[in-house]
Parts: structure tokens; C-alpha cells; sequence
């Protein structure tokens, strides 16, 4: 469910990764403990990105696709330089020069990729929801408004 390799698991006394509670618990603390270790120098609104990343593909590739990142001229606090290096992992010529060898590097991109646009178009929603209760509110005002300028008139009953 929270895809941890049998190791990860291990270290996160989850017992049974198929069970959903565990697996959860296990993949949240995981995911706590890679934002726990993503380099202060990484700018807040970026860090998950790399805390992703490294959830999914290892750490230790995360610190290498850094290095190959500054190797090559690039920000390696940046997740636009950052993610694009990604993919070389999987490339003998890249992973060679790094630490930490081969690494599934164009599945991590995927697997953020993924989560970004997700995000987004949540953002998206919400954002048009509140506009759409904005305009609501707004309306009902309005008319609020309109009824104060008009008197209250009491119904006559006709008695015969």
C-alpha cells in the first residue's frame, strides 16, 4: 500500500506491509523521517519534493542526484534543476560517478511528478469552490442589503 521495501519496514516495526494501518503508520512515519533529513539549504515549499523523491527511490540517491546536479552547473537546492537529473541515475555513464550506484531515478520523477499535478489540481478545485461561495455570500448580501430599503408590511386579514 505504502510501497516500503521489506528493509524500510523492518526499521519502521512494520510487520505486515500488506496490513493498512501498519502500512500507513510505517509510510507516514517514513515520509516524516525523509522531511527530518532533507537539507535545511532546500528552500520550505520545495522540501517535500525532495522528501518524496528520496521516500521513493532511497535516500542515498537523493544525495547523489544532488552531487550530480552541482556536478553539471545546476542548483542542487532546486527541484526544477534537481528533478531533471533524476533520470540519469538509471544511465551507466551517470551512475558510475555516483556514491551510490544505479537508481530507478526516472521513477522517483514520475512518482513527484504525479503527486505535483495531483496537488494542483486539488488546489485548483478548492480555489474555484471558494470563489464559487465567495460569489455566494456576495449575492445573499446583496440582496440583504436591498431588502433593509424596502418597509416591512404587516398582511392584513380581511375579517367579514
Amino acid at each position: 500500500m505504502m510501497m516500503l521495501t521489506r528493509n524500510t519496514a523492518e526499521s519502521l516495526d512494520v510487520g505486515d506491509r500488506t496490513d493498512p494501518e501498519q502500512s500507513i503508520r510505517g509510510g507516514s512515519q517514513y515520509l516524516q523521517d525523509m522531511m527530518a533529513k532533507v537539507p535545511q539549504t532546500i528552500p520550505e515549499d520545495e522540501r517535500i519534493w525532495f522528501a518524496l523523491a528520496a521516500y521513493n527511490m532511497g535516500y542515498a540517491h537523493m544525495l547523489d542526484v544532488r552531487k550530480l546536479t552541482a556536478r553539471q552547473g545546476g542548483n542542487p537546492d532546486s527541484w526544477a534543476d534537481v528533478k531533471l537529473r533524476l533520470p540519469m541515475l538509471s544511465q551507466k555513464r551517470y551512475y558510475t560517478q555516483t556514491a551510490y550506484g544505479y537508481a530507478r531515478g526516472h521513477e522517483a520523477y514520475n512518482y513527484v511528478e504525479n503527486i505535483r499535478k495531483y496537488q494542483l489540481s486539488l488546489v485548483g478545485y478548492l480555489q474555484e469552490q471558494e470563489k464559487r461561495l465567495a460569489q455566494q455570500a456576495e449575492a445573499q448580501e446583496a440582496q440583504a442589503e436591498l431588502a433593509k430599503g424596502y418597509p416591512a408590511v404587516e398582511p392584513k386579514i380581511a375579517m367579514n
